[in-house]
C-alpha cells in the first residue's frame, strides 16, 4: 500500500482515505503519523511552495484539508496544462496588468485568482493555520506527480454561492466544501499528465481536521 502524501516535520493527525477508483466510495480514519522532508528545498523551491501555500492560505484557509488540498491541486494542475504559464508563482500571480513607475500592477480584480488583487492586505493574519497549509504546500509540490488527484484533473473552481458566466464552457467535477471545480473539455496538458494519475495505488494520506 502506496502512501502518496505525507506531513513533514511535525506530528499531527492525520486523514488516510481510501479511494479504489471513484472519490465517493471512500473509508476514513484517524491516525498519528511522523515524516521528515530529508533534503532541503532549493532557493526556487522555496519560492514556488510560498506562492502555492499563500494561494491555498487565501483562497481556502476557511474549508477543509481536503479542500484546501484540491486548490492546491488546480494550481499545480494549470502549472503542467498548456493553457496556463509554466511555474507556480506565475499561475498565482497571473493577472491583467498596467504600468506604474516602470512597474507592470496587476489592475484590481482582474488576476485569475482574486485575493491577488482585490485591493485587500495579503498579511497572513492567522500564523496556526498558515503553518500547516505550508507544510501541506510542500508536500503536495514535491509529491504532485504521485499524489491521487481528488479534482479529477480540475483547472478551474468557484464558490458555490456564484454562478460565473465561463462555467458552461467546461466541465464539472466535483464539488468539495464550498467549491466546485471543473476541468477543460480536451483536458489540455504539457506533459500529458493523467487526471486520474494515482489511481493505481489506493492510499491518500492528508493532513486533516476529519470534515470533508
Amino acid at each position: 500500500m502506496k502512501v502518496l502524501f505525507l506531513t513533514a516535520t511535525l506530528t499531527v493527525s492525520v486523514l488516510l482515505v481510501l479511494v479504489p477508483n471513484i472519490l465517493y466510495n471512500k473509508t476514513a480514519y484517524i491516525d498519528d503519523i511522523k515524516t521528515e522532508i530529508k533534503k532541503p528545498l532549493t532557493q526556487y523551491q522555496v519560492k514556488q511552495v510560498n506562492c502555492l501555500a499563500k494561494n491555498i492560505y487565501f483562497e481556502s484557509s476557511n474549508q477543509s484539508d481536503l479542500g484546501k488540498l484540491a486548490v492546491g491541486l488546480v494550481t499545480l494542475n494549470r502549472v503542467y496544462s498548456d493553457k496556463f504559464p509554466n511555474t507556480v508563482c506565475q499561475v498565482v500571480k497571473q493577472a491583467k496588468f498596467h504600468q506604474w513607475s516602470n512597474s507592470d500592477i496587476p489592475i484590481k480584480n482582474q488576476c485569475q485568482f482574486s485575493w491577488y488583487c482585490d485591493g485587500r492586505s495579503d498579511n497572513i493574519r492567522d500564523s496556526v493555520t498558515y503553518a500547516k497549509i505550508y507544510n501541506i504546500a510542500t508536500q503536495l509540490y514535491l509529491n504532485y506527480h504521485t499524489t491521487y488527484d481528488i479534482t479529477n484533473g480540475s483547472l478551474w473552481y468557484h464558490a458555490d454561492y456564484v454562478s460565473p458566466y465561463w462555467k458552461k464552457a467546461v466541465d464539472r467535477t466535483v464539488k468539495i466544501g464550498q467549491h466546485i471545480f471543473y476541468k477543460d473539455k480536451d483536458n489540455g496538458r504539457k506533459n500529458k499528465v493523467s487526471s486520474n494519475r494515482g489511481a493505481e495505488t489506493s492510499t491518500l494520506v492528508l493532513l486533516a481536521d476529519g470534515r470533508y
